[in-house]
């Protein structure tokens, strides 16, 4: 595939774009630290820098000493959190990784449309319109500081070195966007070398396979290790596989838990988006169906081997988060359609505008009809007054103190840096961890393990955490509760308006390993 390029025009345009829509994604979206999927690695980040921290808890113990796929990405931001801070660093590195990850696309979309305007469509289109349309619950980018974010932001640099056909470049910064999110990278490869093997290119194969082997094996080989050279119990390892893929992750694993509304949504924007290669850029259509063929490909073959033939350990690749380049594909392709409705009205420089423009409009647009608000902090009422609860704990608690709190309480730990007894995460995909996690999650929560809706799961696991039942079996110091509750044994000790901090007198110590 040749592609005419001018790789200096424009270039103060690209990277003002890519700062924008960085920044206006944070302010429409809001910027979550130190709760939901960035607890996990926060709480080994936290201990590494305060040793005496979450002594008793038992996913820091379970993982502190152990190599997981989040190792990297927490030592690197215990290296900086050192000398800039921990919010800090979480911070700018969302915002990094929202701006390099834009301007990337930027830059795909210009070679893969041959320099055409439509690249500068394609931020608003895949951030703000489209950006939920893939299966598997999985986006391009989001909105707190997690190791995708950054392993997607190098991957799509890595994307755009393999379509000028600099392999080793490309190679590297996939290989090490790895060493941060191992399956981002890992199906990277396979489409790649699924790609060169289609198009014959041998000597391509050896060139980028060895190039990114070298540079992703640090964390391939021991994760590789951990998850297949260690023998486990097949009894234990059903039992694994039905706790991850159907109760804890139902939204990541199973094609058949999937929402029907997701693949309704992925298929209108493959149609249109594949259409539009065919009759808007036919230089780069066999380049793009044969990747896009080779996802789709992925995803029957991953389908039929988890959920006919029933092969387990094909899950653990989670193909289904390929879907997200399949989006930016197709979200591409769209945009060619755009930019020729846009161009029969308006100059070219003024679609340049309305790439600045219409972001924008949408965040104000949520904020006027939606009362979205416009800031980086959109924590709710509730979420406030948790917070509160959470900072008088870590200011009047002993270290070692053990708490309980809502499911949806997910900041807890973070904020208050003392241990909880159960939560949602963090987990350790592995089955001599998970067993235990479940157990104590329905020793407070209640729920069983046959339940496959995440959703309705977190909401049955509050409304019987309200009830209090769970008390004398789980025995913690102290427990948030609903504002006017009482119960034998306990007092309250803080208090907002809708919530109070109780201490149970009768305190079960045992829990305390």
């Amino acid at each position: 595939m040749k592609i005419e390029m001018n790789a200096r025009k424009y270039t103060v345009i690209d990277i003002g774009l890519a700062v924008w829509v960085a920044l206006l994604f944070l302010l429409s979206r809001g910027y979550i630290f130190n709760s939901g999927d960035t607890v996990e690695p926060l709480l080994l980040v936290y201990h590494a820098l305060d040793p005496s921290l979450y002594a008793s808890d038992l996913y820091v113990s379970a993982a502190k000493d152990i190599f997981t796929v989040r190792y990297y990405f927490v030592h690197l931001i215990v290296f900086l959190g050192k000398y800039v801070g921990v919010a800090s660093v979480c911070f700018w590195g969302t915002f990094l990784s929202l701006f390099f990850s834009t301007l990337g696309l930027i830059k795909v979309s210009k070679l893969l449309c041959e320099q055409r305007w439509t690249a500068y469509l394609v931020p608003f289109l895949l951030s703000f319109i489209f950006l939920n349309w893939t299966i598997g619950g999985n986006v391009i980018q989001y909105n707190l500081f997690i190791p995708s974010n950054v392993a997607k932001a190098m991957s799509i640099w890595g994307f755009y070195f393999l379509i000028q056909k600099r392999y080793l470049t490309s190679a590297m910064l996939i290989g090490v966007a790895g060493l941060f999110q191992i399956l981002v990278s890992l199906q990277l490869a396979i489409l790649i070398l699924g790609f060169f093997i289609i198009r014959l290119q041998f000597k391509s194969i050896w060139v980028w396979g060895l190039g990114w082997f070298v540079f992703v094996s640090p964390m391939l080989v021991p994760i590789l290790y951990r998850q297949f050279g260690v023998q486990v119990n097949p009894k234990d390892l059903t039992n694994f596989y039905h706790l991850l893929y159907e109760f804890r992750n139902p939204q990541h694993y199973l094609p058949h838990l999937f929402p029907v509304k997701d693949y309704l949504k992925l298929t209108i924007l493959l149609f249109g988006g594949m259409m539009s290669w065919v009759f808007l850029a036919p230089k780069s259509q066999k380049f793009v169906f044969t990747f896009g063929g080779l996802i789709i490909l992925g995803l029957l073959s991953y389908t039929l081997l988890l959920e006919v033939f029933k092969v387990d350990a094909i899950g653990k690749l989670q193909f289904f988060k390929t879907t997200l380049w399949l989006n930016a594909i197709c979200v591409i392709g769209i945009s060619l359609i755009l930019e020729q409705i846009l161009s029969r009205f308006v100059s070219k420089p003024i679609i340049v505008l309305l790439a600045f423009i219409l972001p924008l409009g949408w965040m104000l647009k949520d904020h006027f009809l939606h009362q979205v608000p416009i800031a980086f902090d959109h924590r709710s009422e509730e979420q406030l007054e948790l917070s509160d609860i959470h900072l008088w704990a870590k200011k009047h608690t002993d270290l070692d103190a053990v708490f309980s709190t809502f499911v949806r309480d997910e900041s807890f730990e973070c904020e208050s840096q003392r241990t909880v007894f159960s939560m949602l995460p963090p987990i350790i995909h592995e089955p001599w961890f998970l067993e235990e996690w479940y157990q104590r999650f329905h020793l407070q929560y209640g729920v069983v393990d046959t339940i496959y809706d995440l959703h309705k799961m977190r909401q049955m696991a509050d409304q019987y955490y309200d009830s209090g039942l769970w008390i004398g079996a789980v025995g913690p110091d102290y427990f948030v509760m609903p504002k006017g509750k009482s119960f034998e044994h306990a007092v309250v000790v803080f208090t907002t308006r809708h919530f109070e901090l109780l201490q149970n007198l009768k305190a079960d110590r045992k829990h305390k390993k």
